[in-house]
């Protein structure tokens, strides 16, 4: 306590009478002065929601809740933006901010995300020229191509976030005039930024573009999906929405039917599989013969 010249004593008796005055206490009770510690000398200080009245415990949480889904952004400078705003804290940031815990407290497990390290300035221009509405022509590596392929005059109408991923996008003007496509931020080698602006669409919508779409891929029919599960993942079933247009019909048996429309079967022949036996195709057939394709390729490969 050289700082002051207080003894420990003293500072520990300021303490006790700081933390017993009623008008220093949070909205839980607890007092709002607290004992801290840098490089070995201690001192008193306020939480944060002294400090920062405009914000409950609950709203703080939030932001860090916020922050915590977008951890997969991490080795890119927006991820040290989000820990500039607050919302991702490091040990020593939570202690300052007076909340005790927070990230055992309130924890997310991302699935599988994305790696975005190497990529931050890839990533900073997509957002800029989707606020900005310039074109841009992209290196880009897609899943199917061994090789780099040059899109050239895309608009970039949004950055889509979906799975722990970001995907830009947007419409050729040059190669398949008027299509909208999907670029997976970390698969984009090169993006350059065009002088050209364009008119943001009245009519586009993100929202209307995957609305009928099991995830975010799109096609071009229309398949009424009727799927059969059995009792035991009933429930689960039940406790999540699959898809806008879904029903629920539960059976005698405590079995349950969901049925839905989508415009791919992509992403449906996935999430059907991973639940194995406890689940029968009962429409459309292009659907059952996806499922005994994959099930007789996976039998191959693996016997």
């Amino acid at each position: 306590m050289r700082d002051y010249e207080l003894s420990y004593r003293t500072f520990r008796n300021y303490l006790t009478h700081f933390q017993n005055i009623p008008d220093l206490a949070d909205d839980l009770g607890d007092p709002l002065v607290m004992e801290d510690i840098r490089e070995g000398v201690k001192y008193l200080r306020l939480k944060l929601s002294m400090i920062d009245g405009s914000k409950t415990s609950e709203q703080r949480a939030l932001a860090f809740l916020s922050g915590i889904l977008l951890e997969f952004l991490e080795g890119t400078t927006f991820y040290e933006s989000l820990q500039q705003l607050g919302h991702i804290h490091s040990s020593d940031g939570m202690r300052i901010l007076g909340v005790k815990y927070l990230d055992r407290k309130i924890y997310s497990k991302l699935l599988h995300p994305k790696i975005y390290a190497g990529k931050s300035e890839i990533l900073k221009k997509s957002i800029s020229v989707v606020l900005n509405q310039r074109k841009i022509d992209v290196k880009y590596k897609s899943r199917t191509s061994k090789s780099l392929e040059m899109i050239k005059q895309f608009k970039p109408y949004t950055v889509l976030h979906y799975r722990s991923g970001l995907y830009l996008v947007g419409e050729c003007t040059r190669q398949e005039m008027g299509k909208i496509i999907y670029l997976a931020i970390e698969r984009i080698d090169e993006l350059k930024v065009l002088k050209e602006s364009f008119h943001y669409p009245g009519n586009y919508s993100p929202q209307k573009l995957v609305s009928d779409s099991f995830g975010i891929m799109k096609g071009g029919k229309s398949f009424h999906v009727e799927l059969l599960f059995k009792k035991n993942v009933a429930e689960q079933i039940k406790e999540r929405l699959w898809h806008k247009t879904q029903k629920i019909v539960q059976l005698k048996n405590k079995e349950i039917k969901l049925t839905f429309t989508v415009s791919s079967l992509d992403e449906v022949i996935n999430w059907v599989l991973s639940y194995g036996d406890n689940v029968k195709v009962l429409q459309p057939v292009e659907l059952k013969n996806l499922a005994l394709k994959r099930a007789q390729e996976f039998l191959f490969h693996n016997s």
